[in-house]
């Protein structure tokens, strides 16, 4: 009685997490201090990962430079960095896909450094 339950079970979860898509994301974070817009452009070509990353705050668009992307099934990983009024950043992004959405947290570190800026949470959604 139990395996059937066990089955259907696996097979519900399954059905929620999906791959990472390749494609462009839009949402928003929320940090401790602050909040704005985030874009997410993902591409996948000869099983290799590229991405880019830009958010908004206070405001102003603020390009990033992506150093690290890592995919695993509907799990993601992205590193990028950026200057904010002369000080170089760092932030990691860890979400997971779920139908047409992507979300997770972020930590945001001093370039180089291991204490922690600023931390939060940031979602986006597959854009038409």
């Amino acid at each position: 009685m139990w395996k059937p339950i066990a089955v259907l079970t696996l097979a519900a979860l399954a059905a929620v997490a999906e791959p990472v898509a390749s494609g462009k994301y839009l949402g928003k974070w929320e940090g401790g201090s602050a909040s704005g817009a985030i874009r997410l452009a993902m591409e996948q070509a000869d099983g290799q990962w590229k991405a880019t990353v830009s958010f908004t705050i206070a405001g102003q668009d603020v390009p990033c430079t992506v150093k690290s992307i890592a995919v695993d099934g509907e799990k993601l990983k992205v590193v990028y960095a950026f200057d904010i009024q002369g000080n170089r950043l760092e932030s990691t992004i860890e979400g997971a896909m779920k139908g047409s959405k992507l979300s997770g947290k972020y930590v945001t570190r001093p370039a180089g450094d291991s204490s922690e800026v600023d931390q939060g949470t940031w979602e986006t959604t597959a854009a038409q």
